[in-house]
């Protein structure tokens, strides 16, 4: 605690300081010049306090107002049975986003979790719940492989992969009682050496036995030894993977695309 508060103090002094201004001359400053400052301290007294700074932190509960997100930009929300399931990110520092996702009804949060605090951008970007709310589905993104995002046992894709920058998809199945994962998986394309590339998701569908995911793919080859799909090249286009509501490769997993490229 004692070093979040001196972080605090240390920003409140850098930005005094470059505002080439000491505290006097600072009162005497315009309303719309002290707003600014004001706002940047705002902003980076919250940072500390989301995360112990720049550098990230662990998942963990929302820390917002009555127990929601700070902040909430990007969100997405679906609704059944009196609740709603809301996805997105809170933009921690100007190069940082943190993903979170909740269950809330009426005015009361049942729950709130950021599910990472990594220097990595992640963001929330799809919920997607079944008819009687017993399944719910987020669809994450992630920028990089040093995001908190952690697959379960035997996923489709159990980590980001090599590199870092194209954006790729991290798929929960999270218990919606009280906002646990369940079972997740990575879900991104590769290239021919291996390293990945982009798949962002754009829908979710949930039936009683399988979970339909698509999204949009950069060119993805089948020869990385965790490829979505085993013998179809797919270029830029849409990518269409069903998978067990555990999120493996079990019957009735499957991975096409809308832009095959042939055989040479």
């Amino acid at each position: 605690m004692i070093i979040s508060f001196l972080k605090i103090i240390s920003t409140a002094l850098l930005i005094l300081f470059f505002s080439g201004c000491d505290f006097i001359p600072f009162l005497g400053h315009d309303k719309e010049d002290r707003n600014d400052l004001n706002n940047l301290l705002i902003l980076a007294i919250a940072s500390n306090q989301q995360s112990g700074g720049g550098s990230g932190g662990s998942p963990g509960p929302c820390n917002g107002p009555g127990g929601g997100p700070a902040g909430r930009r990007g969100e997405e929300v679906v609704s059944q049975g009196g609740s709603d399931y809301g996805a997105g990110y809170s933009q921690v520092t100007s190069n940082r986003q943190d993903a979170y996702a909740y269950k809330k009804t009426g005015e009361t949060f049942n729950w709130c979790n950021y599910y990472d605090r990594s220097p990595a951008d992640t963001r929330g970007v799809i919920p997607a719940i079944n008819s009687d709310g017993s399944e719910l589905f987020v669809a994450f993104t992630t920028d990089g492989g040093n995001a908190n995002f952690r697959a379960t046992a035997r996923a489709v894709q159990n980590s980001y992969g090599q590199g870092g920058g194209p954006k790729v998809t991290f798929l929960a199945r999270i218990n919606p009682e009280n906002g646990e994962i369940r079972n997740a998986t990575y879900l991104g394309a590769r290239l021919g050496n291996g390293r990945t590339n982009s798949l962002t998701p754009t829908s979710i569908t949930i039936a009683s036995d399988r979970v339909t995911f698509i999204g949009e793919t950069a060119f993805d080859r089948t020869n990385a030894s965790d490829s979505l799909a085993e013998s179809q090249d797919c270029g830029n286009g849409t990518r269409t993977v069903v998978m067990p509501l555990e999120l493996t490769r079990d019957s009735p997993y499957s991975a096409s695309c809308s832009n095959p490229v042939p055989d040479e």
